[in-house]
């Protein structure tokens, strides 16, 4: 059986045709809205997990906030554990169930290099991307000591040259 993949977050798609018999794809890269999709907040994260059924969840969603911890403004703390870590921990909480009626999946979310080794001019950026690699870790955990059948793991790449990078470098 191929999968079904859901994918949240402006990530271009994963799976190249032919993996997956069909592709529930949510690429919200320029809906005004997508912060506050991906924050989970409302009912829209759950009311899309009632109708769609994936086999393969992937979550990436980040931005970048500059500053060191002197420079940190609190609304880009807030900003940076509202759209890495809460978004990721709703999505999952969401889906996980529809999962667990399928007989399991896979859940990849995607950190980052900056959320294991850290960065002095990122704070908000190092320690979201550090808080979805241990949720991870206990998401997996918790799936296989029930027996979910899901497996949870975690992504770091390095730099990858987009438009929010390119921005950091100009800056």
């Amino acid at each position: 059986m191929k999968p079904t993949v859901l994918q949240l977050g402006p990530l271009l798609p994963l799976v190249e045709k032919g993996l997956a018999s069909t592709y529930d794809v949510l690429n919200l890269a320029g809906a005004p809205a997508a912060p506050d999709f991906l924050a989970g907040n409302g009912p829209r994260i759950d009311a899309i997990a009632s109708s769609a059924k994936p086999t393969i969840l992937v979550n990436c969603a980040g931005f970048v906030h500059g500053g060191t911890v002197l420079e940190c403004a609190d609304e880009e703390w807030d900003m940076g554990f509202r759209l890495n870590v809460r978004s990721t921990y709703r999505t999952i909480r969401a889906f996980v169930p529809g999962m667990i009626d399928q007989g399991g999946g896979s859940i990849i979310n995607i950190s980052s290099i900056e959320g294991i080794v850290g960065e002095p001019n990122a704070t908000a950026y190092n320690y979201s991307k550090g808080g979805v690699r241990i949720f991870t870790k206990s998401a997996a955990l918790h799936c296989a000591s029930q027996g979910y059948g899901i497996r949870v793991n975690s992504v770091h790449p390095g730099y990858i040259l987009t438009q929010m990078v390119e921005k950091g470098i100009g800056s």
